[in-house]
């Protein structure tokens, strides 16, 4: 009995002849062959991501995790969409909520609000401190 000539295709998983120059399954292009020719896509992003870092000032403030952390002060303290108390409120903070500063504009901060599923939003500075003032660090959606 004559064993077929088969191999693992590099891009679906399933069962391609050697011989093929497609992939029946998904069409890849010579699905029986190793793909170690050049760089794997991984590698090559992390090689372009770091081209755009030393060269662009830009790139690296969006991917440099913030410095600043503070907490809110206020017994209550609104999250606004813009920096302005007319723009409408993404949600509510209590006393001793813990923030990260993304962006600083007059007396307002743009922060992420830490344990709200990523909720971000603009808060006074005047309802804001770098110490932690104790309360309860919980929230209520607006």
């Amino acid at each position: 009995m004559t064993e077929l000539n088969l191999a693992t295709c590099h891009d679906c998983g399933e069962s391609v002849s050697k011989d093929a120059k497609t992939c029946l399954h998904c069409g890849a292009n010579r699905p029986w062959k190793q793909l170690r020719e050049g760089l794997h896509p991984v590698w090559t992003a992390l090689l372009v991501i770091c081209a755009l870092v030393l060269t662009g000032e830009a790139v690296v403030e969006i991917i440099t995790p913030p410095s600043k952390f503070m907490y809110v002060h206020a017994e209550l303290a609104n999250l606004y969409e813009s920096a302005s108390t007319d723009a409408p409120v993404v949600m509510q903070l209590k006393k001793g909520h813990y923030l990260v500063v993304l962006e600083n504009q007059g007396p307002w901060h743009s922060v992420a609000a830490h344990r709200t599923y990523g909720k971000t939003g603009w808060i006074q500075s005047s309802e804001t401190g770098a110490s932690d003032p104790g309360g309860n660090p919980a929230y209520m959606e607006d």
